[in-house]
């Protein structure tokens, strides 16, 4: 989820402070983690239709459905969101942290229950 009142250490806070500062690169991983990023509007829209069309019982994912990998996220947001900024990405800067996942994503439905196993414990 990425959107207004970004955590500070967020990626996109971190991008957009360096663009702020006119820092001509921004330094991060190689960033082919796939990730299934979701604007807070799409989240909130969402979790709208969660309280409003379901029985609203049990845990439900919510997501776009589509990874992209962080590198092409970003610099599609650089495109979008700063058309004139020519902000160089300096990827590998940065390694994987061990405890990330290099991919995740949600249903290609955007909106799913989850179901627990009959056998989980």
């Amino acid at each position: 989820m990425y959107g207004e009142n970004q955590h500070p250490r967020s990626i996109i806070s971190q991008l957009e402070k360096a663009i702020y500062e006119g820092k001509s690169c921004f330094e991060m991983s190689l960033g082919e983690q796939l990730l299934d990023y979701l604007p807070v509007e799409d989240v909130a829209r969402q979790l709208v239709d969660v309280a409003q069309y379901s029985d609203l019982g049990g845990i439900y994912h919510i997501s776009k459905g589509s990874p992209i990998a962080l590198r092409r996220f970003i610099e599609g947001y650089i495109r979008d969101k700063f058309p004139m900024q020519t902000i160089e990405l300096n990827l590998g800067v940065f390694s994987y942290r061990k405890t990330d996942s290099i991919g995740i994503w949600g249903s290609e439905a955007g909106i799913s229950k989850c179901e627990w196993p009959s056998n989980f414990t």
